[in-house]
């Protein structure tokens, strides 16, 4: 394919967004007509299908359906147009002028990350233009280019190896600074170390340590020293593998912990009040027995 078809192509997508779908509409409709058609049997029920209120919410009913069409319709036109510039990222992508232009950045990011965003993040390092790249050994140009294809045939079920790192960073406790990256956006060491009530020396481990020794998709990247934010591939993780809460922190397992306290010291009072309850009862009745059998 030619620069300029792939130009047309990432035009067509950016066009194409601008027309997403809201799901909280989409599923606010889908209620509507839902009720709508329990009104409309209650009234064909009490009224007869040719009755005037019956054709009114027969005619509401039409509307509503015309209009949820619509928007399936809308969001299978999305994801064909999101999953042939994928292919064509996962087929052509180069980090080169032609591919370095803004409007073609924001169409490969918003497929791969669901944002338009004006550069790549690769390698613990942002590319916005060439310059980005000047002294890189060709093959590290490769590299990088690898994990922008590697993402895209990820989005296409074309390859495994996205999940695998995925995999790798929820098992590493990289994962934890990962979490607070990901919901609290770009952070210090120190931040982060707060969040997670952890040293600040622990917490700088656990972000070096894949972005300095981690091959190719790296979750986070450096925006100036001393920060850390999340990467493409990060951006990526977060939009299509991490779920909020992911993660069970020293905090909740502490709270947890409380909980059960309470609930065994509750559980030990109760079982004392019944004792005590018994043995009153138990007292009670001896002594009751005492009164019947040696008369005043």
């Amino acid at each position: 394919m030619t620069d300029k078809d792939i130009s047309q192509m990432a035009d067509e997508y950016l066009s194409s967004i601008d027309d997403e779908v809201d799901e909280s509409h989409k599923e606010e409709l889908r209620g509507k007509i839902e009720q709508g058609e329990e009104k409309y049997e209650r009234l064909v029920q009490e009224h007869g299908k040719d009755h005037r209120l019956a054709k009114k919410a027969e005619e509401v009913l039409e509307t509503r359906r015309s209009e949820l069409n619509k928007l399936e319709e809308q969001e299978e036109q999305l994801g064909t147009a999101r999953e042939e510039f994928l292919q064509e990222v996962a087929n052509e992508f180069e980090l080169n002028e032609h591919w370095l232009q803004t409007d073609i950045v924001e169409a490969v990011t918003h497929t791969l990350v669901g944002k338009k965003e004006s550069s790549y993040k690769l390698f613990g390092e942002e590319i916005q233009g060439l310059e980005d790249m000047e002294g890189l050994d060709e093959f590290d140009r490769i590299e990088r280019v690898e994990v922008v294809i590697l993402l895209a045939k990820d989005g296409l079920d074309q390859s495994e190896k996205v999940s695998e790192q995925w995999e790798r960073l929820k098992d590493s406790k990289s994962y934890n600074a990962f979490e607070a990256v990901a919901e609290h956006g770009t952070q210090t060491p120190k931040e982060v170390a707060e969040k997670l009530d952890e040293s600040k020396g622990v917490v700088n481990g656990w972000l070096k340590n894949p972005t300095n020794k981690w091959d190719r998709l790296i979750p986070f990247y450096r925006p100036k020293k001393g920060e850390y934010g999340l990467s493409t591939t990060g951006q990526y993780f977060r939009e299509h593998y991490y779920e909020d809460g992911d993660i069970e922190t020293d905090e909740t397992e502490i709270e947890e912990d409380k909980t059960v306290d309470k609930e065994e010291d509750s559980s030990e009072a109760t079982e004392a009040q019944t004792t005590l309850g018994a043995t009153a009862t138990q007292s009670s009745a001896t002594t009751d027995g005492d009164e019947d059998c040696f008369p005043r």
